[in-house]
């Protein structure tokens, strides 16, 4: 059975190292490259594993995936960690699998990776969207993966996103201090860090997602469709093609960094419904002559900053920045406080260290911190990686 949009497929074959039903494996300072199918993967049934230190270079699939059971009542692939581990030119044969692929798998720390050179996404965490659901489907090969559901373990009732959730075994993991770059190099809609049809509890924390160059990229980090109750919490995000941050749904995004994104401006917030989404102390900068030349067809220059269905949000506490035009950047914060639920956003200079060379250390007296936003300079990984 192929998973959402077959990015993974069901306790599949292809793979130097393929575990079900393991529980305590360690797979710790290893080496997998030149090969045709995936490196790592956990499948169906599984705990406490830990993938930890290895190297995965110029595979055919992706490094590593954990593929549950389908979606049902059982979640039984869950606690695990994937941990400092190097992977770089993966996917080169099965270019829409990512570098790390979390499906129907609950309660595992995803943590201290780089990923970099991936043809589409960098860490996808995917469960089942609400399209499975819908009344009078039944399994086929249809979009969004609608084989992938234990019709047997769904009631027929079953059909909108607050009765769908408890289904969709993709909940409370944590993936932090992780550096992607130089993803999305062949195909489009792709992301450094992508979330979609998942249950609550996700957090992506401290992460470090730079340099996604192809205009095809959607954005650096991603809560797509039917992802609820999630939290985006102390990211950095930096030169992406794309938005920094999309959020869709009821998310939080909060006291993040994003600089310098191009094509779609720099916070995207759109599809509902999101009422109650809370958007609070980021610092958002984009530069004029980085955006204008490189927007959208349908975007217009007050996409800078930020854009989408603002009404529906808590948009509160935020400094834009707009270096080299601040007519514009005061033009859209003033609209931005405009909406309902925007209260308090600045225009403003952070005061980086050293915005061109990526140091966003702020300094004394910055602006930001009069709007509450906690300075933080330990993202991305915690030492060294791989062997």
């Amino acid at each position: 059975l192929g998973v959402q949009h077959d990015w993974g497929v069901v306790d599949g074959t292809w793979a130097c190292i393929k575990a079900v039903g393991a529980v305590r494996t360690e797979i710790d300072r290893c080496r997998f490259e030149d090969s045709g199918g995936d490196g790592v993967r956990f499948d169906l049934d599984g705990w406490d594993n830990r993938v930890h230190r290895n190297e995965f270079v110029r595979l055919g699939g992706a490094a590593i995936s954990l593929i549950g059971r389908p979606v049902g009542v059982r979640d039984n692939l869950h606690n695990n960690r994937i941990e400092a581990n190097l992977v770089g030119h993966c996917a080169e044969l099965w270019w829409l699998q990512p570098g790390i692929l979390v499906c129907q798998s609950s309660h595992n720390r995803i943590a201290d990776n780089r990923l970099h050179d991936l043809p589409y996404n960098g860490i996808a965490l995917v469960g089942g969207r609400s399209a499975l659901f819908r009344k009078g489907r039944t399994s086929g090969p249809a979009a969004d993966g609608l084989s992938y559901v234990n019709w047997d373990e769904v009631p027929a009732a079953v059909d909108e996103w607050h009765e769908k959730i408890g289904y969709v075994n993709t909940r409370d993991n944590l993936v932090e201090h992780n550096e992607i770059s130089a993803a999305v190099t062949r195909l489009g809609d792709g992301n450094g860090i992508y979330v979609s049809g998942t249950g609550p509890g996700n957090v992506l924390r401290r992460n470090y997602v730079h340099d996604i160059r192809s205009t095809a990229a959607a954005g650096g980090m991603r809560f797509d469709n039917d992802t609820w109750f999630c939290v985006m919490r102390e990211n950095v995000v930096w030169n992406v093609s794309g938005a920094s941050i999309v959020s869709k749904h009821v998310n939080t995004v909060e006291n993040n960094i994003l600089v310098n994104s191009t094509v779609r401006g720099n916070l995207l917030l759109n599809s509902g419904p999101k009422w109650g989404g809370n958007v609070r102390r980021n610092l958002v900068v984009n530069r004029a002559d980085v955006y204008l030349p490189t927007k959208s067809r349908w975007g217009k220059a007050e996409d800078i900053l930020i854009r989408g269905e603002l009404a529906e949000c808590l948009i509160t506490d935020n400094l834009f920045f707009v270096p080299d035009d601040p007519e514009l950047g005061v033009r859209v914060v003033e609209t931005l406080n405009a909406q309902p639920g925007s209260r308090d956003n600045r225009h403003g200079d952070p005061g980086f260290v050293d915005l061109e060379h990526g140091d966003f250390s702020l300094r004394p007296g910055s602006a930001a911190l009069d709007l509450g936003f906690i300075p933080f300079a330990d993202y991305g990984p915690r030492g060294s990686v791989g062997r």
